[in-house]
């Protein structure tokens, strides 16, 4: 949690001035879009009572959501954008407002969350794990981008 805590703070600080409002806006867009995934995942997993992912997919949401509160403070504040989360929006069009590394990374985690989804309602819990590591160190690579690691 330390590293998550350097990292966060280190993206409060440089906030928009490295990286465009454009990008932020649609790195916190995508990293919606993830969390709902993400969500639906869970549920299937609560109603299949798999008390043996529960933690791991707890410190993965935590990570991403604390990732989100930080972008979403760093629109609102510095910014001065307000968000309208019920906005649609394409994940192609905001993919291709990223640079090729960052782009590749939310790709990566993009895919990553669907395979949760996805695998959610039948695989056996081993298989979730593996899958949530696979998320997980997507998040982890997504902030250390966004950070400047």
């Amino acid at each position: 949690m330390a590293f998550l805590r350097e990292v966060l703070m280190k993206i409060r600080r440089k906030g928009a001035n490295e990286m465009s409002v454009e990008e932020t806006l649609a790195a916190y867009r995508l990293l919606l879009h993830v969390r709902k995934d993400l969500v639906e995942s869970f549920y299937n997993i609560a109603e299949r009572r798999l008390r043996e992912v529960y933690d791991d997919f707890s410190m993965t949401m935590l990570k991403l959501d604390k990732t989100i509160q930080t972008l979403r403070r760093i629109l609102e504040n510095e910014a001065k954008i307000s968000i309208d989360e019920s906005k649609t929006f394409s994940i192609d069009e905001n993919i291709q407002k990223l640079s090729l590394e960052t782009s590749l990374a939310f790709r990566s985690l993009l895919q990553n969350a669907k395979l949760l989804k996805e695998f959610s309602q039948s695989m056996p819990h081993q298989y979730l794990r593996a899958i949530l590591r696979g998320v997980d160190d997507a998040i982890d690579k997504v902030i250390k981008i966004l950070g400047g690691f």
